[in-house]
């Protein structure tokens, strides 16, 4: 990956080093057929040119661009590597609008009102991305609208990574990113300033049928319940979602359920909540 990046000339190596993360992370989709994936943010095309690079097989590879103005990506993508190019698609958005969002939902995932989108589904072979990275807006309510709304049209066994997590600890005053402002942001600050710490909520979330909450949840059970696991990197995370098998296995936990106060979980849910922007 690092390679390719490289080649590519993606700030995800030249800034950020994340083909540390990427390595292991997409490593079990190598190879995948029919594997489909979309990148928020597809900026000049360099970052889409590298998925294409890496996994040609060849995947289905979606963008989503903003405030670039419209550059020829399939131009770019084909002087980087003309074999996997034509499978490169961009969208043309806002994410923090609900209209772009159910496009990405509607034309991109391919995912129609009516569609069962449950891990249980057999449509997923037609349906859905196996791997969905926001490198978007950094804006932490952008961010968590996006998720929510995209999370479920994940496929089982997928992965959605969020990158750029440092924007949402940017508190001086003035601080920008892209030119939109960042209120709410810091350290520890809840909300919609900083998505780093409505991400941390989720590790409670994962512990609920060990509490005896069952029923926990921050970003509704669409999203949540459907959670195998959460890591987060050096400004960035991958949230993993289930496969069918994994809904299934649910800890079977006796005689320690008594330990937790039911009311003190409903309460620290309910203030969870109360801070959701989506």
């Amino acid at each position: 990956m690092k390679e390719i990046f490289a080649h590519t000339g993606t700030d995800k190596l030249t800034r950020h080093a994340y083909h540390r993360y990427y390595d292991i992370w997409l490593e079990r989709f190598y190879g995948k057929a029919g594997l489909r994936m979309l990148e928020i943010g597809a900026d000049t095309g360099k970052s889409l040119s590298a998925w294409a690079m890496y996994f040609q097989t060849p995947p289905i590879i979606h963008g989503l661009s903003y405030g670039v103005g419209k550059p020829d990506y399939k131009g770019i993508a084909c002087g980087l590597d003309k074999t996997t190019c034509e499978n490169i698609t961009v969208f043309f958005g806002d994410q923090s609008t609900p209209d772009t969002l159910a496009t990405l939902v509607k034309d991109g995932a391919l995912v129609s009102a009516g569609d069962d989108i449950t891990i249980e589904s057999q449509g997923w072979s037609r349906f859905g991305y196996d791997i969905i990275i926001d490198d978007g807006s950094h804006v932490p309510e952008h961010i968590l609208k996006s998720f929510k709304a995209l999370f479920p049209v994940v496929r089982p066994g997928g992965i959605y990574v969020v990158e750029d997590l440092e924007c949402g600890y940017w508190d001086t005053s003035g601080a920008t990113i892209y030119g939109k402002g960042l209120p709410g942001a810091g350290i520890g600050k809840t909300g919609s300033g900083n998505s780093v710490e409505k991400f941390k909520q989720l590790a409670d979330v994962l512990m609920r049928y060990h509490i005896g909450f069952q029923s926990l949840s921050v970003f509704g059970k669409q999203v949540d319940h459907y959670i195998h696991s959460i890591e987060f990197g050096e400004n960035l995370l991958v949230i993993r979602k289930k496969t069918g098998a994994q809904v299934k296995e649910h800890p079977n936990v006796q005689g320690t359920l008594n330990m937790v106060n039911k009311n003190n979980v409903a309460s620290w849910q309910k203030q969870a909540q109360s801070t959701n922007v989506f």
